[in-house]
């Protein structure tokens, strides 16, 4: 998977919002690490780790197991065109301003955390940055109004 397309509200090349786990080790394999986290509320996540695309895959027991948000370290990977990883601050900025993929939020106070993230609620992307250089990025599917249920894709 070199230099693989980041879609957003969809998913990665052939990995789709929605899939399930057997179909992403059909099409990735088996990953490099698992691990599961349980939240306060309840909910648990598998968090599946491919370091060999530094790419990161959950799966919610809230969704039923299907794939709901994929996050990558990989310099890559390739949103709208261009390679966001490794960007400074000004590069990315510049290159958000030739998206469409919406309006983008500065989500933390950048002068009191060396991480802060930007993100974009209509194509449910955040970019992380730490100490003004962008060191990840991830996307989620959409969701109905009311931000309670995920729309999974129907074609990609």
């Amino acid at each position: 998977m070199e230099n693989y397309i980041i879609k957003p509200l969809c998913g990665v090349d052939e990995i789709v919002f929605g899939q399930m786990r057997t179909d992403v080790v059909t099409i990735l394999g088996e990953p490099s690490s698992r691990k599961i986290e349980s939240h306060s509320d309840g909910i648990k996540d598998e968090i599946w780790y491919y370091g060999q695309y530094k790419l990161e895959l959950d799966f919610s027991d809230e969704d039923d197991w299907l794939l709901c948000c994929i996050d990558t370290e990989s310099e890559d990977a390739i949103l709208g065109g261009f390679r966001l990883v490794g960007k400074n601050e000004d590069e990315l900025l510049q290159i958000l301003k030739e998206l469409d993929f919406g309006d983008w939020v500065l989500d933390d106070d950048k002068t009191e955390f060396e991480l802060y993230t930007y993100h974009c609620d209509k194509s449910n992307i955040s970019i992380s940055l730490k100490n003004g250089i962008v060191q990840s990025f991830w996307i989620m599917p959409d969701y109905d109004a009311a931000g309670e249920n995920i729309i999974w894709p129907q074609k990609c």
